[in-house]
C-alpha cells in the first residue's frame, strides 16, 4: 500500500466552513467602511468651516451664504489656505439635492428669522451617506440661502437623506 499524502475531504470541508463563517462575520462591517470614512471627513469639514466662519465674522454677521466648495468661496470669506491648501469639497463629489447652483460641498444658511434676538446667526450643513453618522437630522431645502433657523425643526429623518448640522450663535 502506498503512503498517499494530501488532505482528506473532511479537512477541506472544515476549512471551507471556517472561511465561510469568517466571511459572514467580517464582510458586512468592511463593506460600509468607505462611506463611513467619507461621512467622518464631511463632519470634520463642517466643523472646520463653521470654526473658520465664526472667527472670520467677529460681528456674527456673514455677508455671503450658500454653497462652500471648490467653485464657491462664500464671497471670498474662505480660501484654500484656510483649510491646508485645498478648498473643502465633498469626498465623493456628491451634489446636494435641490441646490442652486449645483453644490458639491457644504451649505451655509443665513437665519431669516424676524425675531429681534435670533438664537442662531447661521448654520453649516453637509449631507451624509449613512444615517447613523449624523444623528438622522433631516436635510433642509438647499434651494434657498436663507431659512428660519430659530423655528427649524431638527427632526429625525425617515428619508434616505440625512444631514450633519452645526448651528452658530
Amino acid at each position: 500500500m502506498k503512503n498517499i499524502k494530501g488532505f482528506t475531504l473532511i479537512e477541506i470541508l472544515l476549512v471551507i466552513l471556517i472561511l465561510g463563517i469568517l466571511a459572514v462575520v467580517l464582510l458586512p462591517g468592511l463593506l460600509g467602511s468607505p462611506s463611513k470614512a467619507r461621512d467622518t471627513e464631511r463632519i470634520a469639514n463642517v466643523q472646520k468651516l463653521a470654526g473658520k466662519l465664526a472667527t472670520t465674522t467677529t460681528t456674527g454677521t456673514l455677508l455671503s451664504y450658500g454653497c462652500a466648495d471648490l467653485s464657491h468661496d462664500l464671497g471670498g470669506l474662505i480660501k484654500p489656505s484656510d483649510f491646508g491648501g485645498k478648498m473643502l469639497n465633498d469626498p465623493a463629489n456628491r451634489t446636494l439635492l435641490n441646490s442652486n447652483p449645483a453644490c458639491t460641498g457644504y451649505f451655509v444658511f443665513k437665519n431669516n428669522s424676524s425675531e429681534s434676538v435670533q438664537k442662531y446667526k447661521f448654520a453649516v450643513v453637509a449631507a451624509l451617506e449613512n444615517p447613523q453618522n449624523g444623528g438622522n437630522i433631516s436635510c433642509p431645502d438647499f434651494s434657498s440661502n436663507e431659512i428660519n433657523l430659530d423655528e427649524w425643526n431638527l427632526s429625525t429623518s425617515s428619508t434616505t437623506t440625512n444631514c450633519y448640522v452645526v448651528l452658530m450663535q
